[in-house]
């Protein structure tokens, strides 16, 4: 034999530049073998389904199924997307602007997986677009809470004195005629219903409009609703709601300076239409009441920006009650007083 001979299948190393370059397989490919990562298909399939809904298995391990994305897509059809369960449980689709959602989906898809794998408990609840969203809302609200905490610690450190917001207030409150109860209700459409009194305070009498309020004078309570309520409303509660008017932006835990240059930093944002003096320790900013917070996971992040603000965050209860200008508060026998004002953010003018 000669010596210089090598047979086939001994040794190719010789040869591995003559040969081209493996392929591998991409994870999530739809190979019908299950690896490393153990389980059986109809476990996992089981999961999927529970997870997805009604899923047409082409192979054992790759099937269709409707995007749990799908609404958000741009363009009609093309809503199947592939899901695919051998190595690490993937759900792919072609659309961009379901990416985040379909992250969350795969997040979930693998944790159920390893959870199940593990011995471990696994829901068997479908997950809807709107819990996906409301995930990546909280991923959002976690990656921008540093910069919240970054600009709230800078604007608190360079404080104001309140008087500040008094002088600088676009409807010039030295012009004002009659109180400040009367003043403040001009906020309002004359026509919306709204609730004025005491905490607990309930029945008829205490729903009035803001235009008869203000043409009657006959306002003697502490204490007036953020919100309009609908006709015949006897009860200040949520399903009574008809609108939102306000959103008051107000803090035990800041001084009143602080709370002053918090304010004014806010008002660059949003649209500050007062400020109240509590009559104790707290400046409360009314800020007119944006469409685009009536979406619940808006709300979801305004609720984590006023914590992150050391803001009293039920303000975002439609039915809270806040205290009104030009009323002796009992407790500290000081005045809650109007220092700030924009009659520009009426609603009068609806």
């Amino acid at each position: 034999m000669n010596p210089d001979f090598k047979s086939p299948g001994t040794d190719l190393s010789d040869y591995s530049e003559d040969f081209p370059s493996p392929q591998l397989l991409l994870q999530g490919g739809g190979n019908d073998i299950l690896t490393e990562a153990g389980g059986n298909f109809e476990q996992r399939q089981e999961i999927a389904e529970n997870l997805l809904g009604d899923v047409e298995w082409l192979t054992p391990c790759m099937g269709e199924v409707a995007c749990p994305g799908a609404d958000l897509h741009t363009n009609a059809g093309a809503d199947r997307v592939r899901v695919y369960i051998d190595n690490v449980p993937t759900i792919h689709c072609f659309h961009s602007s379901c990416e985040r959602v379909l992250a969350e989906a795969n997040r979930e898809l693998r944790s159920r997986t390893s959870r199940s794998e593990r011995g471990r408990n696994v829901p068997r609840t479908a997950v809807g677009l709107g819990y996906l969203q409301a995930k990546v809302k909280n991923r959002e609200i976690n990656e921008k809470l540093y910069g919240w905490n970054q600009w709230f610690n800078q604007v608190v450190s360079k404080p104001l004195h309140p008087r500040f917001l008094y002088e600088n207030s676009p409807t010039d409150i030295d012009q004002r005629l009659g109180d400040d109860r009367f003043l403040f209700l001009r906020l309002y459409n004359p026509n919306d219903l709204i609730w004025t009194g005491e905490i607990g305070d309930t029945g008829r009498k205490h729903f009035s409009t803001a235009g008869c309020l203000i043409g009657e004078k006959r306002l003697r309570h502490h204490h007036v609703s953020t919100c309009t309520f609908k006709p015949e409303s006897q009860r200040r509660t949520t399903k009574n709601v008809l609108s939102r008017r306000f959103l008051v932006v107000e803090s035990d835990e800041l001084s009143i300076p602080q709370q002053t240059a918090l304010l004014w930093a806010l008002r660059s944002e949003w649209k500050l239409a007062a400020v109240v003096y509590s009559g104790s320790k707290s400046l409360h900013g009314w800020f007119r009441w944006s469409e685009q917070w009536n979406d619940p996971l808006v709300q979801k992040e305004i609720k984590a920006r006023l914590k992150a603000y050391h803001c009293d965050a039920s303000s975002l209860r439609a039915t809270q009650p806040y205290r009104l200008p030009g009323v002796m508060r009992k407790s500290t026998l000081k005045m809650q007083s109007l220092v700030y004002y924009n009659a520009y953010y009426s609603y009068a003018k609806i």
